[in-house]
């Protein structure tokens, strides 16, 4: 099958015959999989088919002499490439509307803060480095204990598809200074990275 597209194999290195190269390719899982004798995933593209992206899996194995051989599998990957492309156009605009926007942004997902935009920092008083480095959980100090109670209780609800559930309402937060003030808080649950999440 690979002669159909790149010719006679005989006598030529995988480089030469595949990349049109006369030295072995940067990254060259071969050459890894040599040093570790382990396999090895690497990724590629095929410069003599527009440069057609591949996963490689190198397998290193032995004959009866004890001989060191190694087996390719090639993968094409061209639609994971593209919808890695698309999911980071996506960030990319989403990323555009939030850090330019007057309102505050935070996500949350499994306790913990997955995104949080510049105007959420500034009204709140911490970094965004801060805030990303916050434990599970963490995220709720931002609010004033008298409200916490009821603003999970609708977060519980919107998890579990309740009808009863308020996404818009007044809370005090605490800021970094210990200051106390009232926002205007919306919520809702997205998709994120395939899971429902909590974006207010």
């Amino acid at each position: 099958e690979w002669e159909k597209v790149y010719g006679e194999t005989t006598g030529k290195k995988c480089y030469e015959y595949f990349m049109g190269r006369d030295e072995a390719c940067p990254g060259c899982g071969i050459v890894k999989a040599m040093e570790t004798k382990r396999v090895t995933v690497t990724e590629g593209v095929l410069v003599k088919e527009n440069n057609r992206p591949i996963q490689v899996t190198t397998i290193p194995c032995q004959d009866e002499q004890g001989q060191w051989l190694f087996a390719e599998v090639n993968v094409d990957i061209t639609e994971r490439k593209r919808a890695e492309e698309a999911l980071r156009d996506s960030e990319e605009r989403f990323r555009l509307l939030t850090e330019q926007s007057l309102l505050g942004v935070i996500i949350v997902q499994d306790n913990l803060v997955k995104y949080v935009n510049q105007a959420a920092c500034e009204f709140a008083g911490y970094s965004n480095e801060e805030v990303l480095k916050w434990e599970p959980g963490g995220f709720t100090r931002l609010f004033h204990p008298d409200d916490l109670e009821f603003m999970m209780e609708q977060a519980r609800k919107k998890q579990m598809g309740a009808k009863d559930v308020i996404e818009n309402y007044q809370q005090r937060i605490i800021t970094k200074s210990g200051e106390i003030t009232w926002i205007d808080l919306y919520s809702k649950t997205i998709d994120y990275g395939g899971k429902n999440i909590l974006k207010e």
